[in-house]
């Protein structure tokens, strides 16, 4: 079966763009992050595409001074995937594998650490949190509202009433949106949640933010980022 070599490089490059942010291209090699340790540093490796890349397997390098059993003497990764390489097998296997390494065997490189499992059972808890902030502010938005209109003399029927709703509603979405993708953000760095549900989530959320980003500039025009001082969008 031919290889056609070039066209796979190109993929590659398409896909890191694409989907690892923090990995960037030097030559022949491709550096970024693939967790944290416990004192904040990063954990970076290089992965190193040989002439003959992918029949041919990738070279690994921690470039983070870090104790692990998987690190070698000369700073190269261990790993099975390595080992048992297959002309299949694309960066997106080695970058995922290195950092389900790091999240399964944290202990040997942290003050010690919970079990995963807690660690995702906390995010999802968090997120479920954040939901029920979003529903309970819109519920006292909407008492605020009715209150201030009943007040008025206004019948809170009056169709008027709806885009003081709509603003609001979307104000609170926007808010509790942006704290949330910034905290998925962050345990993804922290390696407490894997690449496969953090883009999960991320698309999600993203998608989410966008449709209460886009309601609140139909109310407010396209002046609302600046008049907040603050990113709507991440």
């Amino acid at each position: 079966m031919d290889i056609d070599t070039g066209k796979i490089i190109a993929q590659e490059l398409d896909w890191i763009f694409r989907n690892e942010p923090t990995f960037q291209a030097h030559g022949n090699a491709f550096v970024g992050k693939v967790g944290r340790t416990a004192s904040g540093d990063d954990i970076r490796i290089r992965i190193t595409l040989p002439e003959f890349y992918p029949v041919i397997r990738p070279d690994v390098n921690v470039l983070t001074e870090i104790r692990h059993p998987n690190i070698n003497s000369n700073k190269t990764l261990a790993l099975q995937l390595l080992d048992e390489w297959e002309p299949t097998y694309r960066l997106k296997d080695v970058i995922s594998t290195t950092r389900r390494l790091f999240i399964r065997s944290r202990t040997s490189i942290t003050r010690g650490v919970k079990d995963i499992s807690m660690l995702e059972g906390k995010l999802e808890q968090e997120i479920v949190s954040l939901q029920k902030q979003i529903a309970e502010y819109n519920r006292k938005i909407a008492e605020i509202k009715t209150d201030q209109l009943q007040k008025a003399g206004v019948d809170v029927a009056v169709g008027g009433s709806f885009k003081i709703s709509r603003q609001m509603d979307a104000e609170c979405q926007v808010l509790a949106i942006n704290d949330l993708l910034e905290l998925i953000t962050i345990k993804f760095e922290e390696a407490d949640i894997d690449q496969v549900d953090f883009f999960r989530l991320y698309r999600k959320y993203i998608r989410e933010l966008y449709i209460a980003t886009r309601e609140l500039l139909q109310i407010e025009g396209p002046n609302y980022a600046e008049k907040t001082k603050r990113p709507i969008t991440s």
